[in-house]
Parts: structure tokens; C-alpha cells; sequence
């Protein structure tokens, strides 16, 4: 529900604005029909009748639509990515949930369209067929409070996601709203109320766009024989409802884009969480590293992937305490030297860049795990000896830093343990033993041909040996948790289906909206080419006045959009968290945003494109026009 109320709002805000400026067109028409007779009554069902048809239709066309897009969405593996379910889904609506949309869409039409036909009928004649229309002011301060809020709770999200970037203390970790209640209220409604309240006051600068150009351009020969046109432009209340839908648009596109990456990107995150590398192998019994490879290469046949590329590693666990207190036992878990070339590491695993912290580990580091970071946090320097060794073997590691998790190990072992590099490794157990070290559980890493069906394949072969106890898959993994991780099933299919509404939306309000402003501009545009403006004049006019309000709302609504991308996720993450607690996962993986801009950058370029053609057709229709029946008014 919550990712369906960014195309609600969506949805409602473009059909009232296409009714106000359509409606906006039979004001002169219905002060005509007036004069020659007509009565308010008939006025009323003529306008009436054309809306409930015209409604009714679209809504049949958009049920349909929706309902051949369901199993699409259901299908959506990650963001505008599909593969076919394991679920054969029928989608059906009751007849309550049929009726209901049917009542909401063609009634809110109907309501409003009667509403502003009453309005037109209670005008005087003289207003109702002039060209210009007081309209009363909006309430900018509700516009202002409804984005003071949202910045706020942006402020607040952007805080916490420092924090779990590492790039601020564990201090701000509640962001500047520490009252849980509050919290969750600007959690919650945050990213609503900064979304409307930013769209409504920043479309404010987006139609301002054709001053700042004059203010920038007016004085030099591009715009300095339009100037004055420019200046006495008026469509504000036209390109002004454009700037907000085109705000609305791109906001929702920017979000759905950003947050739909980041879905996949948590997805397979999830995925080396639970696998750790290609392959995770559980044997009955520990095993060394060369009959750990002969099960392994025992099972290639067939698929591809040869024995020489095939890689293990290990993640010994020992027990350490430190020199001068011998009741404190760390649990340690050593990364090997090839572990770095075999584990699929990720950022959020030391919070950083993971060859950076491997290599303070290679050199005698250490990390630690966040239940110890009171303990062991605080100390720059350990001795550490091996438990239960005799000639009490020691080592000198230098502190690294906290780590988050390790790939493929069960998080409560790694919250509680200490990660140390191969080098003190070595020398606390001896070069014999690292060199002859047996363990139950070992990763696989398969080379270049170890893609899905060799993963699968061999994982097939594996669970037949009778030395083996459990094989996990990376690829299966990721596969699962296509399905069932991240937020909620479905949930990247509605971050696609919002994305393309949003697009589409963007790109047909941004040509009916211009071919509405444009033809109600016609008479102007005609006394401009009476008083001597060529075709050329009044063509560069229209397209330096509509590219620049479409530019300055394409990249303010793309501003916006990475400002409730922000909001949204920390809503997001508080869902993963339930979700995941509630699928067993110790640790949810946090969402870290991904920034496709190269994506947007194609679908600003595309608005941008179709803003040139609408502006190119409908200019010319409205400059090769008759201009003494025009200006008649015909």
C-alpha cells in the first residue's frame, strides 16, 4: 500500500490538473451557449455527459491494463526484470473492489468537472467570454509547512543513513528526532508531506524558469528580439500546472529507479550473506583443503568448469584471550590470505572498501564484531595467545576497525568474534598446522564458467556425497530471495510498474499539457505575428519560454526525487527489518542507495524529446493559422 500511494496521488493529480485545463477551455464556450439560449441545466448534463463518457472509457481501458500488468508485476525478479513464477496468477478484483474503483475514478471526475461547470455558470457573461481570469491566491504557507516537515524528516533519514554508512558515530544513530513516537509518525508521513510540499513550492520556480532565462540571456542576441514577449507571456497559471505535473513525475521516476536498484542491490547482498562465495560446502567431518578439492572436482563433470580454476578457502575458528587476561576468550576467525579471491565481499561488511580492511588484517590487524566493540573497541593495540596451547604462543595485532558481518558465516558468531589475517594466524597455531588445517565447512569459488547452471548442477552432484552434509548455492540463494527477500513479495515489481506509470505519465501529460497551453495561447501568439513578430520570433519565443520551465522542473524534479528516495528508505529499512527478523536473518543487510544515473539521464533526455516535438507541432499549427480568424475569436 505504501509503494501504490506515490501512483494514487499521481494518478489523482494528473487527471484534476488535465480536467482544469480542459474544462478551462468550455468557460468561453458555455458564456456563448448563454447568449444563444442555453440553460444551465442543459449546459451542466452536456458537459456532464461528455466527462462520464470519457471517463468511464479510460477506466475501462486502465482495469483492463492493470489487470494484464498484475501477473508482469507478480513475475519481476528485480527492478524491470522478470522471470516467469513458480505461481500461475489469475487477477481478479470482487465486485466491491471493481465497483469501488469505478465509483472513485469516474465520480472524482464527475464531481469535479460538475464543480467547475457550476463556477463557469455563475459567472457573469462578460467574464465567462473574456481572456484573462482572476483566479485567488493558493496557500503557499500550507505549501511551506508541508515542506518544512518533509526536510525535516529527510534531515532525519540522511542522518541515519551516516550512520550506517560509518560515516558518523553510533551517538546519532536516532537522527535528530530521538523520541521513538515522533519518529516513526516523521518516518511514516515524512516522505509524503516532502514530496507534495516540495513539488508544490519548487513547480513555483520551475514556472519562475522563462524570468531566470530572460534575467541571464535577455541581453544578448539569442533572446533580445523576444524579450519583450517574453515578458508579457501569459501563460504562468498553464506552464505553472505543467511544472508541477512534471515535478510529480520525475520525482516518482528518480524514486522507483533509485529505490529499485537498491532493492536488487540488497537482494544480493542477501544472497553472499547466506552463501558467502559460488559454493558453501558442509562436510559430516572436518576435511583438509585437498580432499575438500577432490569432492569438489568430482563433481565438474559435465559442466564446464575446470579443475585448475577451481578455488577453496576456509574460515578457521580458534580460541584467543589476551596476554595479560586469560578468562576473557575471544572467539577468532581468521581470513586467510586466498579468502579475499574466493568470498564475495561486500562494503557493508567493514563498512568501507573491503580490500582496505583485508589488507590491515594481511599485515597483523584485527577486527571486531559489534558485541564487542566496548571491550575491544577502545584498544589501539592486542596481545593475543591461543587458548589451551602450550609454550603460550602469542601475537601482536594492530586494531582495524568494527566489522559488520562475514559472508556465508551465521551472524551471531561474527557480532561476537574478532577477525585477525593469516600472518597471526600463523604465528599462533605454527606453519604445519595453518598448512594441514581441517574444517567442516569450506567455499568454492567455480572461475568465469561457475555461472547459475554449473552452480546448480554441481550443488545437484554434491548433496548425493556421502561426506557432505549441506550445499549451498549462491546462485539458489539469490534465486529464493528473489521471491521472499528483500521488502515483501512483488515489491520491485510495484517499484517497476511506478516507474513506467511515472514515465508514461511524464511524457503524455507533458504533450497534452502543452498542446492545451498552447492552443489556449493562440490569440497571443497571432497579435505578436499582427504586430510585425516573423514565424521564427514567435517559434523561438515558445521554445526558450516551455524548454526552459521543462528543463529547471526535469532537474528539480530529479533533486526531489533523490530527497524522498532518501525519506523513503528509512521507511523501507524499518520494513526489511521486520521482514527479515520475522525470515530468521540475524542481521538485515542495510539499505545503502544505488544512484542509476545513467538511467534517469536516458529518461530526462526522452521527456525532453517529446517536449521538443509537441512544442514543434503545435507552434506551427498555431502560427500557420488563420490569424484574422483568431483574433475574431473564431
Amino acid at each position: 500500500y505504501i509503494v501504490m500511494i506515490p501512483i494514487i496521488i499521481l494518478s489523482v493529480s494528473v487527471l484534476l490538473y488535465g480536467l482544469l485545463l480542459s474544462l478551462e477551455q468550455r468557460r468561453r464556450e458555455i458564456a456563448i451557449h448563454r447568449v444563444i439560449g442555453g440553460g444551465p441545466n442543459s449546459l451542466l448534463r452536456m458537459v456532464l455527459s461528455e466527462l462520464g463518457v470519457v471517463a468511464l472509457a479510460a477506466w475501462v481501458a486502465g482495469y483492463a491494463l492493470a489487470l494484464l500488468a498484475v501477473p508482469l508485476v507478480l513475475n519481476a525478479v528485480g527492478f524491470m526484470q522478470f522471470r516467469p513464477g513458480e505461481y500461475d496468477v489469475s487477477p481478479s478484483l470482487g465486485l466491491l473492489a471493481t465497483l469501488a474503483t469505478l465509483i472513485v475514478t469516474v465520480g472524482l471526475a464527475l464531481l469535479f468537472g460538475r464543480s467547475r461547470t457550476r463556477d463557469f455558470l455563475e459567472l457573469e457573461i462578460s467574464e465567462g467570454v473574456q481572456r484573462v481570469v482572476v483566479k485567488p491566491q493558493p496557500r503557499y504557507w500550507l505549501h511551506w509547512l508541508l515542506f518544512g516537515i518533509g526536510l525535516i524528516a529527510l534531515t532525519d533519514s540522511y542522518i541515519q543513513s551516516l550512520v550506517s554508512d560509518g560515516r558518523l558515530t553510533d551517538d546519532w544513530e536516532r537522527g535528530i528526532i530521538s523520541n521513538p513516537v515522533l519518529n516513526g509518525i516523521f518516518a511514516v508521513l515524512g516522505p509524503f508531506l516532502l514530496w507534495i510540499g516540495g513539488a508544490l513550492v519548487l513547480a513555483r520556480l520551475g514556472a519562475a524558469a522563462p524570468w531566470l532565462v530572460q534575467r541571464l540571456l535577455g541581453k544578448t542576441a539569442v533572446l533580445r528580439d523576444i524579450g519583450r514577449g517574453l515578458r508579457g507571456s501569459g501563460s504562468a497559471e498553464g506552464v505553472g500546472k505543467l511544472a508541477l505535473i512534471m515535478l510529480l513525475t520525475l520525482s516518482i521516476v528518480t524514486m522507483a529507479s533509485i529505490q529499485g536498484y537498491t532493492g536488487m542491490a540488497v537482494d544480493e547482498r542477501t544472497a553472499s550473506l547466506n552463501a558467502g562465495a559460488d559454493l558453501k560446502v558442509d562436510f559430516q567431518q572436518p576435511v583438509d583443503h585437498a580432499t575438500a578439492l577432490a569432492t569438489v572436482s568430482a563433481a565438474l563433470d559435465g559442466t564446464g568448469v575446470a579443475v585448475e580454476d577451481v578455488r577453496l578457502v576456509a574460515v578457521p575458528l580458534i580460541s584467543t584471550h589476551p596476554a595479560e587476561d586469560e578468562y576473557s576468550v575471544y572467539q577468532t576467525l581468521v581470513i586467510l590470505d586466498d579468502n579475499r579471491d574466493v568470498i564475495r565481499w561486500d562494503r557493508q561488511t567493514f563498512g568501507g572498501d573491503p580490500d582496505t580492511t583485508l589488507d590491515k588484517l594481511a599485515a597483523g590487524g584485527f577486527s571486531y564484531g559489534e558485541l564487542l566493540q566496548f571491550s575491544v573497541g577502545g584498544e589501539s593495540q592486542l596481545v593475543l595467545n591461543l587458548t589451551g596451547a602450550s609454550g603460550n604462543p602469542q601475537t601482536a595485532v594492530g586494531n582495524s576497525g568494527q566489522h559488520e558481518w562475514h559472508p556465508g558465516l551465521d551472524t551471531g558468531t561474527t557480532t561476537s568474534a574478532i577477525f585477525i589475517g593469516e600472518t597471526s594466524f600463523r604465528a599462533l597455531v605454527g606453519d604445519a598446522a595453518a598448512d594441514g588445517w581441517h574444517d567442516t565447512t569450506w567455499f568454492i569459488e567455480l572461475g568465469a564458467q561457475g555461472d547459475g547452471d554449473a552452480q546448480r548442477a554441481i550443488a545437484r552432484t554434491l548433496v548425493f556425497d556421502g561426506s557432505v552434509s549441506r550445499v549451498t548455492s549462491w546462485e539458489e540463494e539469490h534465486s529464493e530471495v528473489e521471491r521472499n527477500g528483500g521488502l515483501v513479495f512483488g515489491t520491485l515489481g510495484l517499484l517497476t510498474l511506478q516507474f513506467a506509470v511515472a514515465t508514461i505519465a511524464a511524457v503524455a501529460s507533458s504533450f497534452v499539457f502543452l498542446s492545451l497551453v498552447l492552443t489556449q495561447r493562440k490569440r497571443e501568439l497571432a497579435i505578436l505575428q499582427a504586430i510585425g513578430a516573423s514565424e521564427w520570433q514567435v517559434g523561438r519565443l515558445v521554445l526558450f519560454e516551455i524548454l526552459s520551465i521543462t528543463i529547471v522542473s526535469t532537474l528539480l524534479g530529479g533533486v526531489l526525487g533523490v530527497g524522498i528516495s532518501y525519506s523513503f528508505n528509512g521507511m523501507f529499512n524499518l520494513f526489511g527489518i521486520i521482514f527479515q527478523s520475522f525470515g530468521g536473518a540475524g542481521t538485515p543487510v542495510d539499505r545503502t542507495l544505488v544512484w542509476p544515473w545513467g538511467e534517469l539521464l536516458i529518461i530526462g533526455l526522452t521527456v525532453l524529446s517529446v517536449v521538443i516535438l509537441a512544442l514543434t507541432w503545435t507552434t506551427a499549427r498555431a502560427t500557420r493559422a488563420d490569424l484574422a480568424r483568431i483574433l475574431k475569436g473564431e
